[in-house]
């Protein structure tokens, strides 16, 4: 009889103190739901790509986001969609891949982690035949990658707005713009898809040929002034000379 008290009394002890206790815990831990990062594994530099925060599905506002773009950590946070918009870090080395850190967290909720990876860009590299051109003169420029080989189609801006593109030797025929100043200094870009973008420069010269046009047009002009100013030199010299000889005749009837 004592024994089957004893098992009685165990008995309610668990099911009346345990078994609360023990749901009360299992209760307090579902509550917190776990935070999910979704964004795409691959990015490649320098683009723009969305992450998105969701638990069970549902999207998560507000939640700190720590970023890690291999400069610096940045610490930002989503929006009340919780989405955000990040940069991926340019600047990489030649053919180099870095892994890129992101995590999620917000109080209640468990925090989440992932690694994506950043892809290095070839880069597009000017080769000038010279660093200067005559204004009006067509010169040629040359579009490579980093490794020496030509690239086709790339996208050829200057400075004015005038764009060309590229044959199959990577190379492209401009002509120079128009300039009256004696030299400027003129930007020239290069962009194609999937290859970061390249810049130089370049002098714009004012061509020697400009100004052999405007003296053959305005020589018959200056000829002209040249002349009108020669005959009224003479004219003068004539009527002074001739002023002058009339006073030496009178001043010769005086005496």
């Amino acid at each position: 009889m004592k024994t089957q008290l004893k098992y009685l009394v165990i008995i309610f002890f668990i099911s009346t103190i345990l078994i609360p206790i023990i749901k009360c815990q299992d209760t307090d831990e579902n509550k917190f739901q776990q935070l999910e990062i979704i964004t795409p594994q691959e990015i490649t530099e320098g683009e723009n790509f969305n992450v998105t925060i969701l638990a069970n599905g549902t999207t998560v506002g507000y939640v700190t986001i720590i970023y890690n773009n291999s400069e610096n950590e940045i610490i930002t946070e989503t929006n009340n969609q919780g989405n955000i918009i990040l940069t991926a870090p340019t600047s990489l080395l030649n053919n180099e891949n870095i892994p890129i850190t992101i995590s999620a967290t917000k109080t209640g909720y468990y925090s989440d982690e992932i690694i994506i990876n950043i892809t290095n860009l070839p880069n597009l590299i000017i080769h000038k035949q010279r660093s200067w051109v005559e204004s009006g003169k067509q010169y040629i420029i040359s579009v490579t990658d980093n490794l020496g080989s030509p690239i086709k189609d790339a996208q050829v801006a200057f400075y004015d707005g005038s764009i060309y593109y590229t044959d199959d030797n990577g190379n492209v025929t401009i002509t120079a713009p128009d300039t009256r100043n004696s030299e400027e200094r003129w930007e020239i870009s290069v962009s194609k898809v999937g290859y970061a973008s390249g810049k130089d420069y370049i002098y714009i010269r004012y061509s020697s040929a400009d100004y052999s046009l405007i003296f053959f047009i305005l020589c018959p002009f200056i000829l002209l002034i040249v002349a009108i100013i020669i005959v009224l030199f003479i004219i003068l010299h004539d009527k002074n000379q001739s002023k002058n000889d009339n006073n030496l005749d009178k001043k010769g009837g005086v005496n």
